[in-house]
C-alpha cells in the first residue's frame, strides 16, 4: 500500500519511533549493567 500523496509524514513517524525504541533499549541495557555490577559488590 504505497500512497504517493504524503510519504514524508509516515516515514518521519516511523524513523522517530525507531529512535525511541533504540533509546529505550540502550537505557534498559545500561541500567541492567549497573544493577548487575551492584549485585557483584554484595
Amino acid at each position: 500500500m504505497h500512497h504517493q500523496a504524503r510519504p514524508t509524514g509516515i516515514s518521519f513517524v516511523n524513523s522517530s519511533n525507531l529512535q525511541v525504541c533504540d533509546n529505550l533499549r540502550i537505557l534498559r541495557y545500561q541500567v541492567f549493567k549497573v544493577s548487575r555490577r551492584e549485585e557483584k559488590k554484595r
